[in-house]
């Protein structure tokens, strides 16, 4: 669940825009909940304590009025597609608009923290006619590539402005062999199939932790791994 800002309104939350939020909330049901954030907020301002959007907020709200101790003429912005409205927010504040002022880098596919979808000309941050999105794929084989996206295939994914994105017209410079799925149900015939794969080509999939350092272990190939939640 995604806190309102410290200085909101109880109307104004009620009106707020739920872009990128999984469930519907009607008015009622926001009422409700503005209740239990009131709550939590008084107790936050006992304990003398802040949400890490609400230091973004405030600190924003100091450059904006006064930015000359900073001196920044340019920030460079990676992984962007984990980051949040006031984390863009406090970004806007620390560097005038204006040429080259904001170089920003993210993929929607990648995104770690779901609730993190921002719409970036509401952060005062606009990128139409600006933006551009890269297709040259450096990193994995056409194959592989292939592969991975078909998994996703169905999957809303953020374009980092509101919208969505698409792999169209994304293609790998490299080639290589098809992905090729072994499901093991024992630790030993994992074992075999690890014996029987080049280490360079081998990834290890495990539903835990535990599972993982097990097969690491159990196999001495200091493989990739992929772990899976519950």
């Amino acid at each position: 669940m995604a806190a309102p800002s410290a200085d909101a309104t109880e109307a104004e939350y009620r009106r707020a825009s739920r872009v990128g939020r999984s469930t519907r909330l009607h008015r009622a049901a926001r009422v409700k909940v503005w209740r239990v954030f009131e709550e939590y907020g008084a107790q936050l301002a006992e304990r003398g304590l802040k949400e890490i959007d609400d230091a973004y907020r405030d600190a924003a709200a100091l450059l904006k009025d006064d930015r000359s101790g900073l001196g920044y003429a340019t920030v460079i912005v990676d992984e962007a597609q984990d980051m949040g409205t006031q984390t863009y927010r406090l970004i806007r504040s620390m560097v005038p608009p204006g040429a080259d002022d904001l170089f920003i880098v993210g993929d929607g596919h990648q995104c770690i923290f779901g609730r993190n979808r921002v719409v970036l000309g509401r952060c005062g941050i606009e990128i139409r006619g600006r933006a551009r999105k890269l297709r040259l794929n450096y990193r994995t084989t056409q194959q592989t590539w292939n592969w991975a996206t078909g998994l996703l295939a169905g999957c809303s994914v953020d374009d980092l402005d509101g919208g969505v994105d698409d792999n169209q017209g994304i293609k790998s410079l490299t080639k290589g062999p098809e992905p090729r799925v072994r499901v093991c149900e024992t630790r030993d015939e994992a074992g075999r199939a690890a014996a029987e794969t080049e280490e360079r080509a081998l990834v290890y999939v495990a539903a835990t932790r535990a599972k993982k350092e097990l097969l690491a272990f159990g196999f001495g190939k200091p493989s990739p791994f992929l772990e899976l939640g519950r």
